[in-house]
């Protein structure tokens, strides 16, 4: 008896084991906000926003505000659970929200992607913002839901976002549950917080925290040359290419196989980085220099990814690999890009990444990752950039510098 019992236990201790090391490691809850400044986060309206009394304010309750305006994360998320408390007041047309897997509209001061809407005949239903422009889920118990606020005081918002699958609930009360079904969207972007145009309003947001839900990553990264690398640099790259490996496959649309052991050199090298095939190298001197910019290292992944054969146009293949990089890795940076004097996308990089985000941001249709997904079959040109945009690399590089298109 005693035998099996600790044969048995020793088949529990090794199943438990198992499960454990292949279940994801989810990330503590972190806060998003201070309490005390807004670190974190961005605006193009910085006069709309500020912090008073351990709170985010965002609105005027003496003036009416002019425009939708957006408080938005310096970091995109893709699965996650969310948790915000909320407090709108105000006269006129009063409604909040909370954006979720959203990216700044070039130019302006909205953001495109899924809202959480806050606001009296709002509350529990899912807006898609400046992409379909419409209401795409109700709450699944709106009674619930209405009874569930407390008008003009503090309510909690919590938003669970895994997969296509999104979840909310209002001071614990379940108020929504909708499934993307269309697989062109991008489950993936910042986390903004609404103040909407019209009436005399001002939302307060305090206790924000987040929990990362990482996707399973098959990434295998060998690192060579560590010792060449500055301190801290290698951990951060490999715990980043590792989570970013499956966000850049969603945001590419990659329904392809790609490579899942890769190879990290760094080496003594002019330049900064480069991959070819499965392999990155990395200049030694650069990132001793720049230790902390591990997204020029997420923009060779890309081009992992891409894996595109000889032939495509250079400034299409760098500027996909800006695209994710600078609206989604670190949205902050792309979403306020301006072109300086004489420069264009026929470079690539940066402003190629700006000329895609216009073509693409506020559209469900995936306008990158069909481009991307040409790119990998051999087939993408610029004739193939006019067939799936309809319009020419030069008039989308007018509507980035502001240039009327042609009569």
């Amino acid at each position: 008896m005693m035998q099996w019992m600790h044969l048995f236990l020793t088949m529990r201790i090794t199943l438990l084991s198992l499960l454990a090391l292949a279940a994801p490691a989810f990330a503590e809850p972190v806060s998003l906000f201070d309490g005390k400044t807004l670190d974190g986060w961005e605006t193009p309206t910085p006069s709309l926003w500020h912090v008073e009394g351990g709170e985010i304010r965002g609105g005027s309750l003496t003036e009416k505000v002019a425009h939708n305006d957006f408080l938005s994360t310096r970091k995109a998320y893709a699965d996650f659970d969310l948790h915000v408390k909320l407090r709108l007041t105000g006269t006129g047309f009063v409604n909040s929200g909370v954006q979720i897997r959203s990216v700044r509209v070039p130019g302006s001061a909205e953001t495109s992607g899924y809202q959480v809407d806050y606001g009296k005949g709002w509350y529990g239903k899912l807006y898609d913002e400046s992409r379909r422009n419409k209401v795409i889920a109700e709450s699944k118990d709106m009674k619930a839901a209405t009874a569930a606020i407390k008008e003009e005081d503090w309510n909690e918002i919590r938003v669970l976002a895994q997969g296509p699958r999104i979840q909310s609930w209002i001071n614990g009360v379940p108020a929504l549950d909708f499934t993307e079904t269309d697989a062109a969207v991008v489950l993936d972007g910042q986390i903004a917080i609404q103040i909407h145009g019209g009436g005399a309003a001002q939302v307060q947001v305090k206790d924000v925290s987040i929990e990362e839900l990482p996707q399973p990553s098959p990434l295998k990264l060998k690192i060579e040359g560590a010792e060449l690398a500055p301190n801290g640099l290698v951990a951060a790259t490999e715990s980043t290419l590792k989570a970013w490996y499956p966000r850049i496959r969603g945001i590419l649309g990659a329904d392809y196989d790609t490579p899942t052991s890769v190879t990290l050199r760094f080496k003594d090298m002019p330049g900064v980085a480069h991959a070819s095939g499965a392999v990155i190298e990395a200049s030694s001197s650069y990132f001793t220099k720049h230790p902390d910019d591990v997204g020029a290292l997420v923009h060779e992944l890309v081009h992992v990814i891409q894996a595109y054969p000889n032939g495509a146009p250079g400034w299409l293949v760098e500027g996909i690999a800006d695209y994710v990089r600078y609206y989604y890795y670190e949205p902050a940076k792309g979403a306020y890009f301006k072109p300086r004097q004489g420069q264009d996308y026929h470079g690539g990089y940066n402003p190629a990444a700006a000329l895609l985000a216009k073509v693409q941001v506020g559209k469900v249709q995936g306008i990158v990752s069909e481009l991307n997904r040409r790119g990998h079959a051999g087939k993408l040109t610029e004739q193939a950039f006019k067939e799936v945009t309809g319009i020419t690399p030069d008039e989308a590089w007018g509507r980035v510098v502001g240039k009327p298109p042609a009569k």
